[in-house]
Order: C-alpha cells, then sequence, then structure tokens
C-alpha cells in the first residue's frame, strides 16, 4: 500500500497538478483497509466450521462401491439435490462439464464431468465406452465389435475404449 500511495501521489502532482494530496491518500488507506475488513467479515462468517482446506466433493476410486445393489447416485439439478438408485440409471452422456444422466422415466442434467461421474458410479456396474458415455452394464447387449445396444439406441465404442470394453464384457459372452 505503500508504493500505491507514493505512486498515487506522484500521478496527482504530474497528471492533474494536485500538490494537496493528503486527504486522497488518507481516502485510499480508509477505503482498502475497510473493504479488507469487509472481506475478512465475509470469509469468516461462511467459512465458520468449515476447514480452510477445501474437499473434494468426488470420492477417491478405491472408495467407489463395487455393486449396483443398494447404491445410489446423488447430483444437484437446479439446486435441489436428487438421488435416484444406480439400476435405475440407463447411461450418461456427456455435454462438456455438464452430464445428462437417462432413466426410464426422465432425463436430467446436472453441473459434473464424466470422469466426475465414473468415479462415483459402481465399478461393475457401469462400462465407460467412449469419452462421450457410461453405460449400464446390466442393459447393454454387444451388437459388434464396434458397438453397444441399450434398448432402441445403439453406440458406438470409442477407438481408445475398445480393448477396456472387450476385456469387460468378455464373461457376459
Amino acid at each position: 500500500m505503500g508504493i500505491g500511495s507514493f505512486n498515487m501521489v506522484y500521478v496527482l502532482n504530474t497528471q492533474f497538478g494536485i500538490f494537496q494530496t493528503l486527504p486522497f491518500v488518507v481516502s485510499y488507506w480508509v477505503y482498502t483497509v475497510t473493504g479488507l475488513g469487509v472481506y475478512m467479515t465475509y470469509r469468516y462468517l461462511t467459512t465458520r466450521g468449515e476447514s480452510p482446506v477445501r474437499r473434494n466433493p468426488v470420492p477417491a476410486l478405491e472408495s467407489r462401491p463395487e455393486t449396483l445393489a443398494d447404491s445410489d447416485f446423488s447430483f444437484m439439478v437446479d439446486g435441489e439435490r436428487v438421488t435416484l438408485a444406480c439400476r435405475d440409471i440407463h447411461y450418461l452422456e456427456s455435454l462438456e462439464n455438464y452430464v445428462r444422466i437417462f432413466t426410464a422415466t426422465r432425463n436430467y442434467v446436472t453441473r459434473l464431468t464424466l470422469k466426475e461421474a465414473e468415479a462415483r458410479l459402481p465399478r461393475e456396474g457401469f462400462l465407460r465406452i467412449s469419452r462421450s458415455h457410461i453405460l449400464n452394464r446390466a442393459l447393454a447387449e454387444p451388437t459388434g465389435p464396434e458397438t453397444l445396444k441399450l434398448g432402441s439406441k445403439e453406440f458406438r465404442i470409442g477407438r481408445v475404449y475398445k480393448r477396456h470394453v472387450a476385456e469387460h464384457l468378455k464373461p457376459d459372452f
């Protein structure tokens, strides 16, 4: 703030021809300290009782559930928490930083990346087949080496995911 004060005095003298700079410097200090106080008060009131380190809401890959039985998938839609049974989810589709979740009765759009959703879904219940899709393994049927069918919709397996999908679907044939 000291450098800012000297800079202010210099600019007021040279650019504006003002030589009585004390009121301007005092105002600068008062508003800066007041703003800092308001900010610190806000931070104190909003983080009271919380750890100052923010935790990632997505559980680690090692802690995600293994099966669909009794697993739930929880997410926010329009400011409200929605919890679905994982067995009710047909597939997930990526929309950049959003995910569209398809069920038998309704579709949901939530602010979540597909990678975060994959980490939160049961390992054995869902299969990522491309950069854009995760399918419920119980509902997906292989129709060829590069496609899977889920209901009436057909999905192409991404080039990068072919080996992964083949390894995980081999016992199902």
